[in-house]
């Protein structure tokens, strides 16, 4: 049995690479420029031998700006320069050894601290960042968008072969035949549905995996629906599923479905009744037709309840 990660993992390699591009050559380009800046200093030893105040006035106000002046030795020769203005001078007093940085091929550049190194770049880090960030998101929840990232798997957008379910109607038998595409967890969601019947039970596994969901379109204008029973295995209704299904009247779901997604029942005028359990966590908006005449049946205190309330629908508590 074929893995369904291949194509997702190659969406998300693929799709990362400017992101990771965006990370590593700032990254690098700071490293080097760090090595070349250690290379191109020294350290020695030095005594803050007076202090230089000057002020200055801002807006009104007068700032005092002490600049410590150090004497310090390389070889036989000593230099003195002028240290950048600090900002606590009682930390240091005359007298005090501090550290001098010092360029080698000329000494009498020096710095009391380490020389300022070039500037973190920070913004094409955080750009990679969360450039990666939001692939790694698409790559996890890939199942519960309108659009689909599998591109592998043998075939095009991550689809397996078409399975076909016998139905045994009592005056013949009736085949369905379900297009399904691997999800990331294992399981396959149905993109596609290709059969006559009017009472329909979707199965709960395909091609020995368990059906999670139900893509987008994947009932659309099957005008020859009547009824549909959707298992709890299936956790997710795309937007869009059962868009246009003229003659759909009956909608079961079953315990274990937990996201009705936007407009996934819509272009419905025939309903009449709809059972929603309370496993649902979320319904979309216009899940179901606006002008929708069904009985909803709820459990008390339920998602399916809260959303017959809001939008006015009507609605009975079993």
């Amino acid at each position: 049995m074929d893995s369904p990660l291949p194509g997702k993992v190659l969406f998300l390699l693929f799709s990362s690479l400017p992101g990771w591009i965006l990370l590593l050559i700032p990254l690098h380009a700071y490293r080097s420029l760090k090595k070349q800046n250690e290379a191109q200093t020294a350290l020695t030893t030095g005594e803050i031998v007076r202090h230089e105040i000057s002020t200055k006035r801002s807006k009104g106000k007068t700032t005092t700006i002490t600049h410590p002046v150090i004497t310090y030795r390389v070889g036989q020769n000593s230099y003195t320069f002028t240290a950048d203005s600090i900002r606590k001078p009682e930390q240091y007093p005359v007298g005090l050894r501090v550290n001098v940085y010092y360029a080698p091929q000329n000494p009498d550049s020096a710095h009391m601290d380490q020389p300022d190194e070039k500037t973190f770049p920070l913004l094409p880090v955080l750009m990679g960042t969360l450039w990666i960030s939001v692939c790694l998101v698409l790559f996890c929840f890939s199942d519960r968008l309108p659009f689909s990232f599998d591109f592998g798997s043998g075939s095009k957008s991550g689809a397996r072969s078409p399975a076909t379910v016998t139905i045994d109607t009592g005056s013949r038998r009736q085949a369905d035949i379900f297009t399904s595409k691997a999800a990331s967890d294992f399981t396959v969601v149905i993109s596609s549905y290709t059969g006559t019947s009017s009472s329909l039970v979707i199965p709960d596994t395909l091609n020995n995996r368990s059906v999670s969901g139900i893509a987008t379109g994947a009932f659309r204008q099957c005008l020859s629906l009547r009824s549909i029973t959707i298992p709890g295995t299936v956790s997710t209704i795309s937007m869009g599923a059962f868009s246009g299904c003229m003659f759909l009247s009956t909608v079961t779901l079953s315990e274990g479905t937990e996201t009705i997604q936007s407009m996934a029942f819509i272009v419905c005028p025939q309903l009449q009744n709809v059972y929603l359990p309370a496993s649902l966590t979320f319904i979309g908006k216009d899940a179901f037709p606006d002008d929708c005449k069904a009985t909803f049946h709820v459990t008390p205190d339920s998602v399916g309840e809260t959303y017959c309330k809001r939008n006015n629908l009507s609605y009975v508590v079993d």
